[in-house]
């Protein structure tokens, strides 16, 4: 890979939900010293977050081209709740299929969380969920299936929001949320 001046350490692709105004100002605090990222977009016309999350699983080879010959090398999938719905098993060939085909690593959020965890050692886990009641649930399975018990959860959903519940989430909510699982 020829050299690029602000990734002289690395350049991730990142996929990031359509309407999402988090990935990115996060992630650009997070990444070391000459590690950067070029971000494409999942998108869909689906009416539902459940249908809009599988609609993302189901064009994500659409997405990967977005980067066309950005000299990535590995791809973040910034959507836990597509990999809730899609199940550990799915995502799992997803990863390799992807690996295997374009030469870099495909991760999703949820298998980082997951590998993370277990580094740890990590056997329950309290789970602060930003998505409705129907998704939270489907969340459970997956993580059950990845080797924990789901042992609280605690909801950060604001109905309420103008914009979109889950990206309208603010800091002090999720850290309210983190709080009322502290002692459980």
């Amino acid at each position: 890979m020829s050299e690029l001046e602000y990734s002289k350490r690395g350049l991730i692709g990142v996929l990031t939900p359509q309407a999402n105004t988090t990935v990115e100002p996060e992630f650009s605090i997070m990444w070391p010293r000459g590690v950067s990222m070029v971000n494409a977009r999942l998108i869909s016309s689906k009416k539902t977050i459940e249908e809009r999350l599988i609609d993302y699983t189901d064009q994500v080879e659409a997405s990967l081209n977005q980067f066309a010959n950005a000299p990535i090398q590995a791809v973040a999938f910034a959507c836990t709740g597509a990999s809730y719905l899609m199940g550990q098993g799915k995502e799992a060939e997803l990863c390799e299929r992807i690996h295997k085909n374009r030469g870099y690593p495909f991760v999703t959020a949820a298998r980082a969380v997951t590998e993370y965890l277990q580094t740890l050692f990590v056997k329950r886990i309290g789970l602060v969920s930003p998505y409705p009641a129907s998704l939270t649930e489907e969340s459970f399975g997956y993580w059950e299936s990845v080797g924990f018990m789901v042992a609280e959860v605690a909801a950060a959903f604001d109905e309420s929001s103008d914009f979109h519940p889950i990206y309208s989430l603010r800091a002090g909510s999720a850290m309210d949320a983190v709080s009322s699982l502290e002692d459980k």
